[in-house]
């Protein structure tokens, strides 16, 4: 059985792209292993669904006190030194990391996700010969929140480096797939969408769980609480909306923007109209938040990676059957178009938020149409892609 080594800069419970295409290649046939980072409430081994995953500690701060001389005491430039360094060895420091254990694994294939996994998937490429696999989930140049100059410098020639021995390039939508290929010269580049597997589901939904009666009306984020997603500009103009609407989050918070956003709601008196949810299990999501009534993807496109954004709350959303509010970017609208339940506003005039929500709400809309169009694209289609890459390697 041959053996495929998945590489990933976070501990891998919770990342839903990684976790659906690692177990779409153990029900491929291959032994898969996934190298990610230990953290706290993690295991360091576990098995689920056929996929191994072995965690280690990486502590790049400590290695990037290496680089700092030894005459600088003060904490406080140290702290800030550590800041800019780790930006530019985070890299180096990631490769020597996992190094050994990937060598003593011998992976016949590697699946490097993100930039910041590729140098380690190259090393060991080179060193025992593995086909290798980089999964661009995003343009690495154009992250959020935006680089420097110096810095987009810098990852423009790690990403052109090494970008070039992989066998395969995966990323999440057309438009990205355009960009790379012409910007890194790629030849074996595929699209594979982030799109969500579907679970029976019998838990509380959405509503349940905010003991809401049908009067409330949910207008629905789902991802992660952080910049640029337009949470800000759905609290600013929430009390411009009807008075049962409700702006209910669902996923994990970015601490510093969670403690900002609350300051604003507390500031304009919403405290008991915006609810923030923690995560449920990726494939129980759809099943979850089917009982919302508006979905919205506020975008604020401050990067190029943003701006052809695809994000997968689009795809769970449209799979529960919800109209979704949404900024007007190229990826977004073409697929709220083919599922017929987009209302677009541009992130210049983000107080047209308020109309659309009045709109949607006095609109027939027919949810089960919506949901039966999106559930044809789901993970069980989009996955076979998964065995084209690999066959072809």
């Amino acid at each position: 059985m041959k053996k495929i080594a998945v590489l990933v800069s976070n501990p891998c419970t919770n990342d839903a792209r990684v976790i659906r295409i690692a177990e779409a290649e153990a029900k491929y046939g291959y032994k898969v292993k996934v190298f990610a980072t230990l953290q706290d409430n993690t295991l360091s081994n576990e098995n689920k669904n056929n996929v191994e995953y072995f965690r280690k500690q990486w502590d790049l701060s400590k290695d990037c006190k290496r680089f700092i001389p030894r005459f600088i005491k003060n904490k406080k430039i140290k702290g800030f030194l550590v800041k800019r360094i780790a930006k530019f060895i985070k890299y180096y420091s990631f490769k020597n990391n996992f190094k050994n254990e990937l060598l003593s694994y011998k992976p016949d294939i590697i699946h490097a996700h993100d930039l910041l996994t590729l140098p380690l998937g190259v090393e060991i490429k080179k060193l025992i010969g593995s086909k290798l696999i980089y999964d661009a989930h995003e343009l690495e140049i154009y992250r959020n929140p935006p680089l420097k100059w110096y810095e987009k410098i810098w990852v423009n020639y790690i990403e052109k480096k090494y970008s070039k021995y992989a066998d395969a390039v995966i990323t999440v939508n057309d438009s990205l797939k355009n960009i790379l290929k012409k910007r890194l010269n790629l030849k074996k580049i595929y699209t594979i969408r982030n799109v969500p597997d579907i679970s029976v589901y019998n838990g509380p939904t959405l509503k349940e769980t905010l003991n809401f009666t049908n009067r409330e009306k949910v207008l629905l984020y789902v991802g992660k609480v952080t910049y640029n997603r337009g949470l800000e500009w759905v609290v600013e103009y929430l009390d411009k909306m009807p008075l049962n609407i409700h702006f209910v989050c669902l996923g994990h918070k970015d601490k510093n923007f969670y403690q900002n956003l609350k300051k604003i709601i507390k500031s304009k008196n919403l405290e008991d109209r915006v609810h923030f949810i923690d995560p449920v299990p990726h494939n129980y999501v759809v099943e979850y938040i089917k009982d919302a009534d508006i979905g919205i993807c506020a975008i604020n496109p401050i990067t190029k990676s943003y701006y052809y954004s695809l994000p997968n709350k689009i795809f769970e959303m449209s799979m529960a059957g919800l109209p979704i509010i949404a900024t007007d970017l190229p990826e977004i609208r073409k697929t709220l178009e083919l599922f017929d339940n987009g209302y677009f506003f541009s992130h210049k005039n983000p107080e047209k938020i308020v109309n659309l929500v009045v709109k949607v709400l006095n609109d027939k809309i027919d949810r089960e149409k919506i949901s039966k169009i999106a559930r044809e694209h789901s993970w069980k289609n989009e996955s076979i892609k998964i065995k084209k890459v690999l066959d072809e390697l």
